[in-house]
């Protein structure tokens, strides 16, 4: 008998400790975006920017943001918005996919919202582009930062 007291009593003890836990509020360490920027090195001359464009055919390449002198663009994130079945890219001024192919289908409003931890960057003193694979309106909107 003192035995499957023993054994209720231990069960009823951790049901009340796993309740008290479960009423604990969580406490956030870090994010995955915290480490990443913590361990990286740290970027000069940071500038932070957004720009968005409408194109009803974007089917050569428009350009989004114009190359500075000694700086780099690094986007942080991508939004589009287009209802035709195509295909669009971000690139540099080589023509270089630096983010996509994002695809879309017909018919339907399509939405991509793409947020990059590690952000994707623009190799050196390049211009930033957008380009669909055939006619289609286009809305895209980019984030970023610019460094030395």
């Amino acid at each position: 008998m003192n035995k499957a007291k023993v054994v209720i009593f231990a069960a009823c003890l951790t049901i009340a400790i796993f309740a008290l836990l479960s009423l604990q509020p969580l406490r956030v360490i870090a994010t995955v975006a915290d480490i990443y920027f913590a361990s990286s090195t740290p970027a000069t001359g940071v500038t932070f920017w957004q720009v968005m464009d409408t194109s009803a055919d974007a089917s050569t390449a428009t350009l989004l943001m114009t190359a500075q002198t000694d700086k780099r663009f690094n986007v942080t994130r991508v939004i589009i918005s287009c209802v035709s079945a195509i295909t669009v890219n971000l690139e540099d001024g080589d023509g270089t996919v630096i983010a996509g192919p994002y695809r879309f289908a017909t018919g339907t409003p399509g939405l991509i919202d793409v947020r990059y931890l590690a952000p994707r960057k623009v190799n050196g003193e390049q211009s930033l582009y957008y380009q669909a694979s055939g006619a289609g309106a286009v809305t895209i909107e980019v984030e970023g930062f610019t460094s030395d």
